[in-house]
Formats: C-alpha cells, sequence, structure tokens
C-alpha cells in the first residue's frame, strides 16, 4: 500500500497567454495589499508593454522600485535590502523575472518573517522557465572559515501568494537563457523522482511529465516562428513543463543536484542555471549506477518516454548529455571549466558540501568522497557519462575492488622462483604488475604467461601496434575488464592510436563512430565481437575480413588475430575473477573505459 505525505502550496497560479493583461492587477488587488515593492530588470519594467500597463494599473500600490537586482552575496548585503523595504513599509513584493529578483525576493521574506508576525507576501511573474516562483525553497549565503556557503532552506514563507504565468512575456528570451533555465527545470523534476523514499504519486506523475515536456518542446525553440500561434505553444508548453518539475520538488527534500550545485554557486560563483544544467547528466549517471550496482531492474527513471534518438540501453544521463550538446551545439559552456571552475577547486568542493550541505543519511547512495569526486571531475572535463562505464552496469572504476589473492612483494615476488622472476622483471623493465605479482603465486603458470604474451605483444609480423591495442581493448570493454583496459589503453596511444578511438569502442558501429575506424579495423572488431561473444564465428564474418586482409599473408593473419583475440580473453576472465586493480590510486590517471552497448547484462 502507497504511503506519502503531500503539502499542498497556498498560492493562486493563473496560467496562459495574456493572463497579465487580462487578470494581472485585479488578481493583484484581491490580495488585499497596500504598499508593494517592485523587484526586477529595467529592460522588464520598461520594455515590455504588458508589464508597463500593469504597473500603471496598480501605481497607487507602488511605493518603490528595486532595478537590475544583484545577487547579493553576504548577510550584511541582505540586511541593506531589508532596510529598504523597512523604510517603505512595504507589505508585499512584485517580482518580475526569475533568479536574482526571486531569489532576493524570497530572502527577504525569509529574515523579516524572523521579526515581524506579518507576512512579506510575494508575487511572482516569471520570464524564465525555472519554476523555483512555486517552491518554498531559497539560498541563504554565509560565511564559514572565511568562505561564503549557500545554504538551502524551506520555509513557507517564502511561497508567493500569486503567480502569473503568461507565456507572452517569454517570447524572445535569448536562445541561451532558455536553454539554460529550461535544464534548470529539469533539474528540480529529476531531483523530485529520486530524493523521497515515500514519494506521492502526484509530485512523480507532475515530474515526469515535465521532463517528457521539455523533451518535446525545448528543440523546437529553433524550429517555429515564435510570433506565430504556433511558437507561442511552444513557449507555453515549457512555461508549464518548468512549473509542473518545481512543484513536484517542492513536496519533497532536495537531494545531491541541489546541494552539490549550492556550493558551486555560493562559493565558487559560478552561475546558476548553467552549474546545474552541466551537472545533471552526471547526477542522474551518479544515481544510475547506484540502483544498477544494487541490482534494481526498475528506478524511478524507468517508464519515462523521451524521443530518443538513440539506443535505450545507453541509459538517461546519455541521453540528457546528448540533448543537452546537441541543443547547444557545441558551444561553450559544455562543462564546469567553461564557467570558470578550477580543477584544483574540485576537491575543496567535494569537503564542503560533506562537511556544510549535510547530504541525507541514506544507505542506498554511497556519498563516499571518491565516487563524488569522479561526478565532479566528469561535469568539470565534460565527459559524455556512456564513456565511463555503462549506466545500467555495475561500477567499474568507481567502487573499488578488494582483490582475491594477494599482491606479492618486490623479495616474495623474486623468492618464488629467482629464475622465472628474472625473465618477467626483464619483459617489464623492471616495473613489476599487479598481475606479475598475483601469477607468481603459481610460477608455473607465472612463467608460461610471460612467454606467451610476450609474443602476442612483441612477436606478431602482421598487426600493426596500433590494431593489436584496438581489438584487447575491445575485448576488455566487451568483458568489462577494466584492469585490462587500463594497461593497454596508454599503449594505443603510444602506437598512434586516438582517444576517440578508444572512447568508440563501446559503439563502434554507431553514429557517432563514423569515420572514425576503416574497413580493415570494423572487420577485425566484427570478428574480435562473435569470437568473444559466441566463441563460434560465422562464416561470412570470416569471409569479410579475409577480403580485407593482405595478399598472400591473410591466413598467417587470421591466426595471428585469433590467437590474440583468444588470449586477451582469457586475460579479461583472469583479471576479473582474481579482481585485480589498477596500479595508481590517482583518478585523474584512471582512463573512462566505454561499455558496449549492447551488454544487456
Amino acid at each position: 500500500m502507497q504511503e506519502f505525505v503531500i503539502e499542498a502550496p497556498p498560492a493562486r497560479i493563473f496560467f496562459g497567454p495574456g493572463c497579465i493583461k487580462c487578470v494581472g492587477a485585479t488578481e493583484i488587488r484581491k490580495l488585499g495589499l497596500h504598499r508593494l515593492l517592485v523587484l526586477g530588470s529595467h529592460r522588464a519594467l520598461t520594455g515590455t508593454p504588458a508589464l508597463v500597463e500593469l504597473q500603471a494599473a496598480i501605481k497607487d500600490l507602488v511605493v518603490g522600485v528595486i532595478q537590475d537586482v544583484e545577487w547579493y552575496n553576504s548577510p550584511e548585503a541582505l540586511v541593506d535590502k531589508a532596510n529598504e523595504v523597512s523604510s517603505v513599509d512595504a507589505d508585499g513584493l512584485l517580482v518580475i523575472g526569475g533568479g536574482s529578483p526571486l531569489g532576493l525576493a524570497k530572502a527577504l521574506a525569509q529574515l523579516m518573517s524572523q521579526f515581524s508576525p506579518s507576512r512579506l507576501a510575494i508575487i511572482s511573474i516569471p520570464t524564465t522557465y525555472s519554476g523555483s516562483e512555486v517552491t518554498a525553497y531559497h539560498g541563504i549565503h554565509l560565511s564559514a572559515d572565511g568562505m561564503p556557503q549557500k545554504f538551502a532552506i524551506r520555509n513557507r514563507v517564502v511561497r508567493p501568494l500569486l503567480v502569473l504565468y503568461d507565456a507572452q512575456l517569454l517570447l524572445g528570451l535569448p536562445r541561451a537563457l532558455a536553454i539554460s533555465s529550461s535544464f534548470n527545470a529539469l533539474a528540480h523534476a529529476f531531483e523530485a523522482l529520486w530524493v523521497s523514499r515515500t514519494p506521492s504519486p502526484q509530485s512523480q506523475r507532475a515530474a515526469k511529465m515535465s521532463i517528457e515536456t521539455i523533451f518535446k518542446y525545448l528543440p523546437a525553440l529553433d524550429t517555429t516562428d515564435q510570433e506565430s500561434e504556433e511558437g507561442l505553444e511552444v513557449v507555453n508548453e515549457l512555461l508549464h513543463a518548468a512549473y509542473l518539475g518545481a512543484h513536484s520538488l517542492d513536496t519533497e527534500d532536495l537531494g545531491l543536484q541541489h546541494q552539490l550545485a549550492h556550493v558551486l554557486i555560493g562559493t565558487y560563483n559560478l552561475p546558476h542555471a548553467e552549474a546545474h544544467m552541466l551537472l545533471l547528466p552526471h547526477v542522474i549517471h551518479f544515481y544510475e549506477e547506484t540502483w544498477a550496482g544494487a541490482g534494481k531492474n526498475t528506478t524511478p527513471l524507468t517508464d519515462i518516454q523521451l524521443p530518443l534518438t538513440s539506443s535505450p540501453m545507453l541509459g538517461m544521463a546519455c541521453h540528457v548529455f546528448d540533448f543537452q550538446r546537441t541543443l547547444l551545439r557545441s558551444q561553450p559552456p559544455l562543462n564546469l571549466k567553461d564557467l570558470g571552475l578550477q580543477e584544483s577547486d574540485l576537491e575543496g568542493v567535494i569537503d564542503t558540501l560533506i562537511e556544510y550541505d549535510g547530504l541525507s543519511k541514506d544507505p542506498e547512495f554511497p556519498w563516499a568522497k571518491p565516487a563524488l569526486l569522479i561526478l565532479l571531475q566528469h561535469a568539470w572535463a565534460g565527459d559524455r557519462p556512456l564513456l565511463e562505464r555503462h549506466a545500467q552496469s555495475p561500477q567499474v572504476s568507481s567502487v573499488p575492488k578488494v582483490p582475491r589473492v594477494s599482491y606479492l612483494s618486490n623479495d616474495d615476488f623474486r623468492g618464488q622462483d629467482p629464475e622465472a622472476a628474472a625473465k618477467i622483471v626483464a619483459r617489464r623493465q623492471g616495473n613489476l604488475l599487479n598481475l606479475d605479482r598475483v601469477l607468481m603465486h603459481a610460477p608455473a603458470v607465472a612463467q608460461g604467461w610471460n612467454a606467451m604474451f610476450g609474443s602476442l605483444r612483441s612477436g606478431l609480423q602482421l598487426i600493426d601496434g596500433r590494431l593489436r591495442e584496438l581489438v584487447i581493448l575491445r575485448v576488455a570493454v566487451l568483458n568489462r575488464a577494466y584492469y585490462e583496459y587500463f594497461q593497454h589503453y596508454p599503449v594505443l596511444l603510444a602506437e598512434g592510436g586516438t582517444v576517440a578511438e578508444a572512447e568508440a569502442l563501446g559503439d563502434w558501429q554507431g553514429e557517432a563512430a563514423r569515420g572514425i575506424f576503416g574497413d580493415r579495423d570494423k572487420a577485425v572488431l566484427a570478428y574480435v565481437d562473435e569470437m568473444t561473444r559466441h566463441v563460434q564465428v560465422q562464416q561470412a564474418t570470416a569471409e569479410t575480413l579475409r577480403a580485407v586482409l593482405p595478399v598472400g599473408n591473410s591466413e598467417s593473419y587470421m591466426v595471428e588475430l585469433t590467437a590474440l583475440c583468444a588470449g586477451y580473453n582469457m586475460v579479461s576472465r583472469f583479471l576479473e575473477a582474481l579482481q585485480l586493480t589498477p596500479e595508481t590510486t590517482n583518478l585523474a590517471e584512471l582512463p573512462h573505459m566505454p561499455v558496449d552497448v549492447g551488454d544487456k547484462r
């Protein structure tokens, strides 16, 4: 049986194009307020006919105007603004826009509620797609250890009493702002899906409808004339989606998305909507991997219906990332680095998040610093989530494995079999791997392994080094063998391979890999796929391969290739069964392993 709690917001909400002109003044007067202070940008207040008419219609109620509000960043600045409100004895704030004006209005309502029993009412007229106007959340800035901190708090007094959603005000909204504020709305909706352990069905339906609507209509901003009826419908639908996303989150708590964003915004001064936009795919990825690691077949994201352009196996994080990149047209900001965050700041962001923001104690989610730092590193670099690991697969590099066999020390390694040890040390040029330290528990195995793979690595006569490493990495991807991938990724680059080739190995036949691999590469990879997945290789696959091999050496080439593929399949199985780990703990040195798009495990 379902269990949930609903806190319905008390606001009166009007929705529809032209509602400012039709009902704006009448509805404001119904509130019974007598002294309004107007907050908004000079452009909106003086350059938008509907808003100019509204101000004229209620001019007897207006006692002051604060234009071009700058976001305050200290308690002292907020107190100065509160003194302005007190000096005109305002009983309400008419907020035009979102962002800074709305944030300031909420902070003022919160602050003044501590000193006066009468509520400082808020009337909100949004001009972006965020949706924050219907929530009881807002951020406050405090200082901790000399550093500014932004904390999100919840108080019913900051909910507007009246919201007027008029799509006509958003016609002509700059494209970049439309995209970033829509992603801010998506952040509200997605967060609402996972933050509560007992979510209400109403909030879940609203959140999913918000997400589906934004995915449907946001691209249409580029394909419709906003002055047309169709264009107005697009804007109206996006505005409705923003409202639904924020409304759904208002009934729940804030989670990792907002807590991490508030650290970036409050302490590192990143722009609000853009920070949410660039964090979102990576936060979704974090949650998807956690659910997958727990063996969950269904998640809060399972039945969202999106107009996907690629395989549904890629996971929601990848689709959100691709959607974002398509809209941004590869123009900055594409990552947190573009917003000015320094790589040296990343660890401090996570420390601040853990220390001050109070992540909820939920046993389902690993609020461990290494996993959170990986999330932030990917958002900082702008990595596509799929390139690290599959969103529906167990985590590969962010969850540390425990080796099932101990790593021998240098002395113990040599003591097991000095002659075999000397040969291995010589082949490794003195740099033993964890693999060697495990193999030497069985010296005969270690010696045979050294001879066989020494030949496969350096004794092949027909397969060049680049293609050899592509084969090995593809085997690693198919078998989810991260240690194998970790060892051979730098070898591929040293042999003339590229990062793009390595990253494309998760979907080498897909649209994104077009032009990356040649005909011989593709024939070899198809052969490797069938050997690894099915053991048997179809005749047509073998003939396609033979057709692109050197005339006169095709049989020798196929023997080398088959031995190479078979050998490194054995390596994968050995490594993964014994859970070998990379020789480094430096996260920056761990490459992102793509995951095979056909992997349904």
